[in-house]
């Protein structure tokens, strides 16, 4: 028998980003500058009834294989991703306004206050722009619905070395990354019809 070639998708229009952050977390940690765990999530998420933040990200494929990068908290556009998602509204001691985001070689990093809440594979997004598939694991169900895995992921900031703890979701097209600060959920914009986008910020 002979494995036929997996394919590449159509190239998308590009990648929506939709991503959670848990304002009671965001100022614990802000206060004890430990960063966000893996631990009691349903606790974090429901059970102390946390005010969520949510707020669409967006990554375009343009002309001459650039990408542009529209933040939904600011409504701006940007060439790379390295920019600043505004809060609606400061929190911790410092009372801060922003979360950092930051690419590496290996991984988009999302910081509060210097100390890194989530870090996402830079190759996914990569390989999510050029319709190649995230993962290959030759199972339909597992194609389409994903495989969940515990991370940890070794972070250097000024705040220090640490581990940053992720529970993964990754499917063919789509992951899904969080942890007790952040949830990201990474999806194709494939049709005509996923369009107008909601990058918008929110709360609840």
């Amino acid at each position: 028998m002979f494995w036929r070639k997996n394919k590449k998708i159509e190239k998308p229009f590009g990648v929506q980003l939709s991503i959670e952050l848990n304002a009671m977390t965001l100022g614990d940690i802000a206060k004890t500058e430990e960063p966000p765990s893996i631990d009691r999530m349903s606790n974090a998420w429901l059970k102390y009834n946390c005010t969520k933040i949510i707020v669409g990200v967006a990554a375009i494929n343009g002309v001459n294989d650039s990408v542009l990068f529209i933040s939904g908290s600011n409504g701006r556009v940007y060439r790379d991703m390295e920019f600043e998602i505004e809060l609606p509204f400061p929190m911790g001691p410092n009372k801060t306004k922003t979360v950092q985001v930051e690419p590496t070689d290996d991984f988009i990093f999302l910081s509060f206050e210097d100390i890194a809440i989530m870090a996402l594979p830079t190759v996914y997004i990569v390989n999510s722009l050029i319709g190649k598939p995230l993962v290959e694991y030759r199972n339909a169900e597992k194609d389409m619905f994903g495989e969940k895995s515990e991370l940890e992921i070794k972070v250097t900031s000024p705040k220090g070395e640490y581990i940053l703890p992720v529970i993964s979701k990754v499917a063919k097209q789509w992951f899904k990354y969080e942890n007790t600060a952040v949830k990201v959920m990474a999806t194709l914009i494939l049709t005509n019809d996923d369009f107008p986008l909601e990058l918008g910020i929110t709360t609840e």
